[in-house]
């Protein structure tokens, strides 16, 4: 495809284009025109997603409320941000809230005071639901409106974050962003190995059951209250 130069150039009567003078300003029109166009391109296409650039699309991010998962490649933030539409509606809900710390990397069950269990389902539009025994607090917090996490690993930086460092307080901002109006996070159960989904039997609470040692061969657990 020609440039705007060559077309300006084209359409210059004979007279013009043979002075030196008039060929040099055309020139730089031209050179303007085609700039400008470039820009103008550049500029809608940071507004797509999978076509930003890094600081484009880190910018989208931030507008969109969706934060960059630990070791995720330009493409998965792009996916991440492009699902952006889909996943917004959920917010407020176990679902919204597994998703979101599922898409930065944390596998987790939702769990309310009064024991009910909520898995993220492999298709990750829906929830597995299990009802448990009432959910004891560490802290002793017996609020209605309280919740807690169990995060299984492996976790995205390898190890249990600590909640004062970069991994931990982008974890608790997600939380705080996703969960549902008058929730109160209690407390977050780290189990770096094992499946803790269905691992306890009912008829007895998780606290009873040595929640500190759960996991694969007892791996030890960190717990974050509040």
């Amino acid at each position: 495809m020609a440039s705007f130069r060559d077309w300006w150039i084209g359409k210059l009567i004979t007279q013009l284009q043979q002075h030196p003078f008039m060929r040099t300003f055309a020139r730089a029109l031209g050179d303007f025109a085609d700039w400008l166009e470039a820009a103008v391109d550049n500029a809608v296409k940071q507004r797509f997603p999978r076509m930003a650039s890094r600081g484009g699309r880190a910018a989208l991010g931030d507008e969109r409320g969706m934060t960059r998962p630990l070791n995720s490649t330009e493409q998965e933030y792009a996916e991440k941000i492009q699902a952006a539409w889909d996943i917004w509606p959920k917010a407020g809900t176990p679902l919204g809230l597994l998703r979101a710390l599922s898409d930065d990397g944390f596998e987790a069950e939702f769990v309310t005071r009064r024991g009910r269990h909520f898995l993220l389902a492999p298709d990750r539009n829906s929830v597995l639901i299990r009802d448990g025994d009432p959910w004891t607090f560490q802290s002793g917090t017996d609020f209605w409106n309280v919740f807690a996490l169990v995060v299984r690993g492996p976790y995205p930086a390898g190890s249990i974050p600590l909640q004062a460092s970069g991994e931990g307080v982008a974890f608790l901002a997600t939380v705080e962003k996703w969960r549902f109006a008058n929730a109160k996070l209690g407390e977050v159960v780290w189990v770096p190995s094992g499946l803790t989904w269905g691992t306890f039997p009912f008829g007895a609470t998780w606290a009873a059951q040595g929640r500190s040692t759960w996991g694969t061969g007892g791996a030890p657990t960190t717990i974050w209250t509040f």
